[in-house]
């Protein structure tokens, strides 16, 4: 798990942001706050993956 701090000042695991379509095929990560999106276009194909699914799954756990 990864803490990770908004621009707006919201701190928690970067897990739980909102996964979002940023267009292009390419996914982010929203800030549950104040909606900023982060694109981790530059991290590994591995580590992309894996933080994007654990936050969809993590999403999915607290919205159903």
């Amino acid at each position: 798990m990864t803490r990770e701090s908004c621009f707006c000042g919201w701190v928690g695991e970067l897990e739980d942001r909102e996964p979002v379509y940023a267009g292009a095929g390419e996914w982010g990560l929203r800030c549950p706050m104040c909606g900023h999106l982060d694109r981790p276009e530059t991290w590994s194909e591995a580590a992309r993956a894996w933080t994007l699914a654990e936050a969809a799954r993590r999403r999915e756990c607290t919205v159903g």
